[in-house]
C-alpha cells in the first residue's frame, strides 16, 4: 500500500461537537453517473478519477473558481482526458495527492482508505480525532486502523458519517471502496432534495427497486 506524497494529517486536536461546515452546493446535478447500457453497476470498484469528479460535483461553484485549474500536476493527466479539471481542481485544493513517481493513476481503483483521506481533508484540523482514539461505528470500535497511514483519517470522519465500519469492527482500509459505498458516504451529505444518481427513464437496470 502505497501513501501519497506528503501525506501527513493535521497534527492532534479534539473533535469539534457542531458539524462541520462543508464548500458543498445546495442544488446539483446527479453526481454519480450510469453507463449506457443502463446499469449503475453499484458492487464494482470506483477510480480515483470517478471520484475526483464527484466531489468535483459536489463542491460550490465558489469553491471550484477559488480552486480553478486546467492542468493537473501528474504524468498521467493531460488536457484532453476527460477528468482532467476534476483532477487538477482536486489536487488543487489539497484533496488529492500524487504518487512519489509523480503520477497519479487515475484509472486505478480507489481503496476504503484513500476515500476517508479526501473525506477528511475537508475538514478543519480542530475536527480531528486525537491519535489513538477509535471511533464507533454500529456500536463497535473499529479496530483495524490502528498504525495505519489514514488512521486518524477514518476515525475523524466516521462521526461525520462520511464512512462506516463492518458488523465485525473491521473498517478494512486497504479494501476498494465501491461505487454502492461511494454514493451511500456521500449522500448524508446532499440533503433530501438533492439527486444522487442520473437515471435513465425506467431506472437503472442492476438497482433493486
Amino acid at each position: 500500500m502505497w501513501m501519497p506524497i506528503g501525506e501527513e494529517p493535521p497534527a492532534q486536536g479534539p473533535p469539534a461537537q457542531a458539524p462541520p461546515e462543508l464548500p458543498f452546493v445546495d442544488e446539483h446535478h446527479a453526481y454519480l453517473l450510469g453507463f449506457g447500457d443502463g446499469t449503475i453497476r453499484p458492487q464494482d470498484n470506483i477510480s480515483r478519477a470517478e471520484v475526483a469528479t464527484i466531489f468535483f460535483r459536489l463542491i460550490e461553484d465558489d469553491f471550484r473558481a477559488e480552486m480553478w485549474r486546467q492542468a493537473a500536476p501528474y504524468s498521467d493527466v493531460n488536457r484532453n482526458n476527460w477528468h482532467n479539471n476534476a483532477i487538477a481542481i482536486m489536487s488543487n485544493a489539497g484533496l488529492f495527492r500524487g504518487l512519489p513517481d509523480g503520477s497519479f493513476r487515475p484509472n486505478a481503483s480507489i481503496t476504503r482508505a484513500e476515500f476517508a483521506a479526501v473525506a477528511a481533508r475537508f475538514l478543519e484540523e480542530e475536527y480531528f480525532m486525537p491519535v489513538g482514539v477509535r471511533s464507533m461505528s454500529g456500536g463497535l470500535e473499529i479496530n483495524d486502523v490502528d498504525g495505519h497511514w489514514t488512521e486518524r483519517y477514518i476515525n475523524t470522519i466516521i462521526p461525520f458519517d462520511w464512512a462506516r465500519g463492518f458488523g465485525d469492527g473491521t473498517f478494512r482500509p486497504n479494501d476498494n471502496i465501491t461505487r454502492a459505498e461511494v454514493a451511500a458516504n456521500c449522500e448524508p451529505h446532499t440533503g433530501p432534495s438533492k439527486r444522487v444518481l442520473q437515471l435513465p427513464l425506467g431506472g437503472h437496470v442492476d438497482l433493486d427497486r
